[in-house]
């Protein structure tokens, strides 16, 4: 997916789930060994760069999906039920790690 393209779809993404309102923001980095990441001491979601160019928008949607998720779970739910719950609610698929294969 290109950068400008999974930027934007990150930012309406955190909008329709309330994060941005509360002060959350989305940007890129430059991790090569996990996609996604949520910040909650700075409120902050990151895609890695290199992996978002190196997938499809389904692939980028759901990883966003799984780390908005971890916003709205909180930073001790982890990967829990209620993590999951959250995640399968809001439109991810409630998987744990992103893999090649997913």
């Amino acid at each position: 997916m290109k950068l400008p393209a999974a930027l934007k779809l990150a930012n309406e993404l955190m909008a329709e789930h309330g994060l941005t309102q509360k002060g959350w923001y989305f940007n890129f980095d430059s991790s090569v060994r996990r996609f996604g990441a949520c910040h909650w001491n700075s409120r902050k979601i990151t895609l890695s760069e290199k992996l978002t160019t190196l997938n499809d928008e389904a692939r980028v949607r759901q990883t966003l999906l799984h780390e908005i998720a971890h916003a709205l779970a909180g930073p001790k739910a982890h990967h829990n039920d209620v993590w999951k719950a959250i995640c399968i609610r809001i439109g991810g698929d409630g998987q744990r790690l992103y893999t090649e294969a997913n």
